[in-house]
């Protein structure tokens, strides 16, 4: 069977997922590394390569120690947390 089943009403969000999921992101071949990666480590990032015209072109994953937690950014909202990436 299928690592993941796509259900909808619409056959065109169907579609797109499906592109998305299976063709860009090739979850059949991915998502076993990132799973054992999220579950190994706590967390796991995917930068998106994403192109305004086309959508989601590709993924990277990036390193854990690549990332940066930033806190208390947002003087609105103080518990908003977001993270940046210091190679990409």
């Amino acid at each position: 069977g299928k690592v993941l089943t796509i259900r909808s009403n619409n056959e065109n969000i169907k579609k797109i997922l499906e592109n998305l999921f299976y063709d860009i992101l090739n979850v059949e071949f991915n998502m076993w590394s990132w799973t054992r990666n999220m579950c190994k480590y706590g967390d796991f990032f995917l930068y998106l390569d994403i192109d305004e015209q086309v959508g989601i072109t590709s993924t990277i994953g990036v390193p854990t120690q690549e990332m940066e937690r930033l806190e208390g950014e947002d003087k609105s909202n103080p518990n908003y947390i977001q993270y940046q990436c210091k190679i990409l």
